[in-house]
């Protein structure tokens, strides 16, 4: 006991005094109100079947709305964002991709709260014979 009183109870003043100050750094780093930022992102095809094409109105650009800490989002740029869709085992014919927000690939600490639009239409054609 006298040894818990003699360690506790050591220099309490200051004890005390760095648990002041360790709060008030930590209330000020997470007490920041978040920010949210909208960024034009490119849009990624991925695995386009060899004996396939794209046909008509793509969308070059999806409008995402990020939120996270106001100097996190502030310094980000659209290559940090990634939206891709996966046209693996895709068959020629019209598809619909509706778009979520967890599919998309943000950097830790941000997180998708909107996207425009929402879904993408894309119609596969077969790729003529040389």
């Amino acid at each position: 006991m006298n040894f818990l009183r003699r360690y506790l109870l050591h220099n309490l003043w200051l004890k005390l005094l760095a648990l002041v100050l360790a709060f008030l750094l930590w209330s000020a780093v997470t007490g920041e109100p978040p920010a949210e930022v909208g960024y034009a992102v490119p849009l990624e095809l991925r695995n386009v079947p060899a004996n396939l094409e794209v046909s008509g109105d793509v969308p070059a650009t999806i409008r995402v709305w990020l939120r996270g800490s106001a100097p996190l989002v502030r310094r980000l740029v659209p290559a940090d964002i990634v939206v891709a869709i996966d046209l693996l085992g895709r068959r020629a014919g019209e598809h619909v991709f509706p778009l979520k927000p967890g599919d998309i690939e943000v950097p830790y600490g941000t997180r998708v709260v909107r996207l425009s639009p929402s879904e993408v239409r894309l119609r596969l054609i077969r790729r003529p014979d040389p």
